[in-house]
């Protein structure tokens, strides 16, 4: 019998609970690509971002069209947003910001939206570079493009 999402999640939560462990900070990963990045790159960063961190991913997802379209036109945004108001994770990791807002005023209105579902958006670029995605100070870019654990289809959910 296959379990859902939120059922695993609803029962890490209790196996940590019961073990008198925090639980750990469950986190969904997102991209928006339409260019010559490579998408298993992109997101092994995030996922190794994550990872530093000691969180948990839940899910990785990247929509395969341009930061202009409309987050309420992606296909797979609407994913992470029924996550964060599900409360399956407590935060999204994205590359930069620009991946979902034109602009400053859009970005302040996403992240009071996501405030106001007990979470936190976190961009990995800091002063417009990258932050790195590993102890030697690699940039994600430099991160090997294959990783046999980690998959994905374009423009749908990572595993």
């Amino acid at each position: 019998m296959r379990r859902t999402p939120s059922e695993r999640v609803r029962r890490e939560a209790l196996a940590d609970a019961a073990s008198g462990r925090p639980s750990r900070i469950r986190v969904a990963l997102y991209a928006c690509i339409d260019d010559d990045r490579e998408p298993l790159e992109v997101m092994t960063a995030l996922r190794r971002c994550a990872e530093a961190r000691d969180w948990v991913v839940v899910s990785a997802v990247y929509d395969a069209v341009s930061p202009t379209v409309a987050r309420s036109d992606r296909k797979l945004w609407p994913v992470v947003e029924n996550m964060l108001m599900a409360r399956t994770v407590s935060g999204v990791l994205v590359q930069s910001d620009e991946e979902l807002a034109r602009g400053a005023d859009e970005m302040h209105e996403l992240r009071e939206w996501v405030a106001q579902q007990s979470a936190f958006l976190l961009s990995t670029q800091v002063e417009g570079r990258a932050a790195s995605a590993t102890s030697d100070n690699r940039s994600p870019e430099a991160l090997p493009a294959a990783l046999s654990t980690f998959g994905y289809t374009r423009g749908g959910r990572t595993k």
